[in-house]
């Protein structure tokens, strides 16, 4: 009797441990701009000042993707990488639930999908997210966020290329070289 009791608790503790990411979460999810535009326009208490500023937070965003492994949740955004730990608890009323060591201390994420396979993740560490829907990408929309990804690194370093000759070169330089087109591009 008492073996047995061992060997129930063993796996129990064993499953609750080594829990998957369910399949439905597992994989790469992006920032859907249009759902998300939408959903923090119409947030309560928003107000005309903060609207004004979701554009270009969204612009951002979309350089962004968020990665459910079985143990990690990974965040990339443009060339940085974030990772934290995780660990799926359960599902109930089709919320499912995360343990996370997030800034240093341990946290929740909830997750939801909607009726049209868009994520929604709230955070017991921050609640700057909550509006956000994600979705996956098609093979097309993967290659077009890929080419958006390259043609904006390539922004960033013809920018930080034109900040480096301006602080050789001086206001001169740099007006002349903007001048030329360079700057006018980005």
């Amino acid at each position: 009797m008492l073996k047995k009791f061992l060997f129930t608790t063993t796996c129990l503790i064993a499953s609750s441990v080594f829990a998957e990411t369910p399949k439905e979460i597992k994989g790469t999810w992006f920032v859907d701009k249009v759902l998300t535009e939408e959903a923090l326009m119409n947030k309560p208490g928003i107000t005309e000042q903060d609207k004004k500023y979701i554009p270009n937070i969204l612009k951002h965003m979309q350089k962004s993707s968020f990665e459910f492994t079985d143990d990690q949740l990974i965040i990339t955004m443009g060339s940085r990488t974030k990772s934290s730990k995780i660990q799926y608890q359960n599902k109930e009323n089709d919320i499912y639930t995360f343990s996370a060591f997030m800034r240093g201390k341990e946290g929740t994420i909830k997750v939801t999908i909607n009726s049209n396979d868009k994520l929604n993740m709230k955070s017991s560490a921050s609640d700057n997210m909550d509006e956000y829907l994600f979705k996956r990408f098609t093979p097309e929309e993967m290659k077009a966020h890929q080419e958006f990804l390259s043609k904006e690194s390539e922004r960033i370093k013809i920018f930080t290329a034109l900040n480096n000759f301006k602080s050789v070169a001086g206001d001169i330089g740099y007006n002349y070289a903007s001048g030329a087109g360079i700057k006018k591009s980005l």
